[in-house]
């Protein structure tokens, strides 16, 4: 079996965002980066038991997820202005 570097297609379903976050590794990185603010991935991984290849895993998921979510918060905008 090989292991791929794209991160993993998000749930489908109504709560992929909160899917995501139900990982703690995930959580954490947001509430650091949300904490401390932008960073590199070196330093990021500084304060975690795992490699840098799965730290940027989780970030490629978690930028899938924020994309989605932008979006879903932008058709939700335009209904309400129309």
């Amino acid at each position: 079996m090989s292991r791929s570097s794209q991160a993993p297609a998000p749930p489908k379903g109504s709560a992929p965002l909160f899917a995501a976050l139900g990982d703690e590794t995930r959580l954490r990185i947001v509430s650091r980066l949300s904490d401390d603010g932008p960073m590199s991935i070196t330093r990021l991984t500084a304060r975690f038991h795992v490699t840098r290849q799965a730290i940027t895993k989780h970030r490629r998921y978690l930028a899938l997820i924020s994309k989605q979510w932008d979006n879903a918060l932008h058709r939700l905008r335009k209904f309400v202005e129309d």
